[in-house]
């Protein structure tokens, strides 16, 4: 088995020689044949062939692939979380080490797979909460039928001692099952929402996808990789209009492959609106290197234009100076609305980073809100898949 496998290039990038090597590693324990290897996961043994020779990067799936069939190969004992990162590591460096345009769509496939499994573990999260509030909500229905039924019998009983025990329980049973609809209604109110973000996260790494494909499809596919190059060499200001002429969709996948320092630069020059919305399409570890070397001045500017569900994803990974002088400079108005995307620890967490002046004004704006902070939101669904 090990026999079919000829040495690596000795030209192959160091990135993708290391990937190969790990993979190379999984595939000989698994003690069967490349072909074998390919009729099981219904590839051509040329593609496995070139996935394992490290001259093209396999999708991550490929790789999951391989981590399962190890698995099952070693009696069920799964990779360490250590593996399973460091391979995940490697998987992302050999990616983008390459500017080809195959790199980008791998990338974005990847970040593709990952949403829709967020999107359906949400979806189906939904259908628990639902089914769990509407059983609670039924019981809570029959218990009330009973407790009247109860009432009743106290006026014809002789029995009143057994029906008093029975119906203080029952009230203290419908006080703790209101207690459970109500965190049930708050979990379905996030589910709900993470399961929109994620849709959401979809859909626009679906646009990405298509505009990448269609720069393909142009013929300029290919040149991907130098468009980066080229806005790289270019001052921020020319990066700037040479980015604001592009689709926006491409326009976010050259941005992030731009050393951030570049792109916040470059972002200082491009009309609030556009950079907002540039910023937005990406994932929130994506844009968090960028967001995190702006100047509170451009963050102020976008403040306006970004989605407070987003700021409040990224507001989370920023260390805490930076959030607390944000928190001041920011309007009223824009912190309550990022602060209503919290989760109350959170929110707390927040506030006590606010002058006091600051800290009212805020709380006053959340308290007129409709929109609660006791709704839990999740972390970051965009990063380990959410969000945007």
């Amino acid at each position: 088995m090990r026999g079919e496998l000829k040495p690596l290039p000795e030209a192959l990038p160091e990135a993708q020689r290391a990937l190969a090597q790990q993979l190379r590693s999984l595939f000989g324990g698994l003690g069967v044949s490349m072909t074998r290897y390919s009729a099981r996961v219904h590839l051509d043994k040329s593609v496995v062939s070139r996935y394992l020779s490290g001259t093209r990067v396999p999708p991550w799936d490929f790789v999951r692939g391989l981590l399962v069939h190890a698995t099952l190969e070693r009696h069920q004992t799964p990779p360490t979380v250590a593996v399973v990162a460091h391979l995940k590591n490697l998987h992302r460096a050999a990616i983008e080490a390459g500017n080809a345009t195959y790199h980008t769509l791998l990338l974005l496939q990847d970040q593709l797979a990952e949403a829709d499994q967020d999107a359906q573990r949400a979806k189906l999260r939904e259908r628990d909460l639902e089914l769990a509030l509407q059983t609670a909500h039924q019981r809570i229905a029959d218990m009330a039928v009973r407790e009247r039924e109860l009432q009743a019998a106290l006026e014809n009983t002789h029995e009143e001692s057994a029906t008093l025990e029975e119906l203080n329980a029952q009230g203290e049973d419908a006080d703790s099952l209101r207690s459970e609809i109500a965190r049930l209604e708050n979990e379905l109110e996030a589910a709900r929402w993470r399961h929109t973000q994620a849709e959401e996260r979809c859909a626009e790494l679906e646009r990405q996808l298509e505009a990448v494909q269609r720069t393909s499809s142009d013929g300029m596919g290919m040149d991907l990789g130098l468009t980066v190059d080229a806005l790289a060499e270019l001052s921020p200001r020319q990066a700037a209009v040479e980015l604001g002429e592009m689709d926006r969709d491409l326009g976010a996948v050259v941005l992030r492959r731009i050393h951030p320092l570049h792109a916040a630069a470059t972002l200082a020059h491009i009309a609030p609106t556009v950079a907002a919305n540039l910023l937005g399409r990406m994932m929130a570890r994506e844009a968090l290197p960028i967001v995190s070397r702006l100047q509170p001045t451009q963050i102020l500017a976008l403040a306006e234009y970004i989605d407070p569900r987003w700021a409040a994803v990224v507001a989370r990974q920023m260390d805490t100076q930076t959030v607390a002088l944000l928190v001041n400079l920011l309007p009223a108005v824009r912190t309550a609305a990022v602060l209503g995307q919290m989760s109350p620890p959170e929110a707390t967490t927040l506030l006590d980073l606010m002058e006091p002046t600051k800290k009212a004004a805020v709380l006053e704006l959340v308290h007129q809100s409709a929109a609660p902070s006791t709704v839990h939101l999740p972390v970051d669904i965009t990063d380990d898949n959410n969000e945007r």
